[in-house]
């Protein structure tokens, strides 16, 4: 199980309900084991994922919306998942081309990709609780 815990400078930042998320990703990606992610605003201008420390930095110069931290957050559990999988993956690169094209980076890419699915089903149970508060149900 994913537990994604968050910096309440990230939560304040993009405003984003990470228990639901945590639910969320938790159904669909597979972790043999409680996996607690911290995740922090970057300091670079880059986002990034630390596996020993199981960190993820995640760069909000570049937005803050649902979508761009969802994307984020899959393709950096992605990464997590390699390492957990494989065990033996490299993060330095020689080149920026090396890094873009080697087989972990576009497995992560497209692992993004399911964020449109993720963001409608936290989008669905956020409307659902607006309908429940309202009507007092």
């Amino acid at each position: 199980m994913i537990i994604l815990q968050p910096s309440a400078g990230f939560v304040k930042a993009t405003g984003l309900d990470f228990k639901l998320l945590t639910f969320i990703l938790s159904r669909f990606i597979k972790i043999h084991s409680r996996a607690v992610i911290r995740i922090h605003k970057s300091k670079q201008d880059w986002s990034e994922f630390w596996p020993d420390d199981k960190i993820i930095n995640i760069d909000l110069k570049q937005g803050t919306s649902l979508r761009y931290v969802v994307s984020t957050l899959l393709h950096e559990l992605r990464h997590y998942n390699q390492v957990k999988v494989f065990k033996s993956i490299r993060f330095n690169y020689s080149t920026y081309n090396e890094y873009y094209n080697s087989a972990e980076e576009r497995d992560a890419r497209k692992f993004e990709k399911l964020a449109s699915d993720v963001c409608k089903i936290y989008n669905g149970y956020k409307s659902i609780e607006e309908k429940f508060k309202k009507f007092k149900f």
